[in-house]
């Protein structure tokens, strides 16, 4: 895993992957103990405001990669 993956850390404790996933699933393929991982706080209070935090950071993160169409954008 060449790129970090990023995370959220919860006011309970648990991290969440935002960015990164297919990239976990390739490291439990390969049997990795560890991957590279940046945690940040979990800023969001509700649900529903961690949910659109991540998918923006997803759309960003996309549109640095290969730039979405507006139908993917609004899906």
């Amino acid at each position: 895993v060449l790129s970090p993956l990023t995370a959220v850390r919860t006011a309970e404790g648990a991290v969440t992957v935002c960015d990164g996933q297919r990239r976990l699933l390739a490291a439990r393929e390969a049997v990795l103990a560890t991957v590279p991982v940046y945690v940040t706080a979990d800023l969001a209070t509700t649900e529903q405001a961690r949910t659109v935090a991540r998918i923006t950071e997803q759309i960003v993160v996309n549109d640095h990669r290969a730039a979405l169409t507006e139908t993917q954008r609004a899906k």
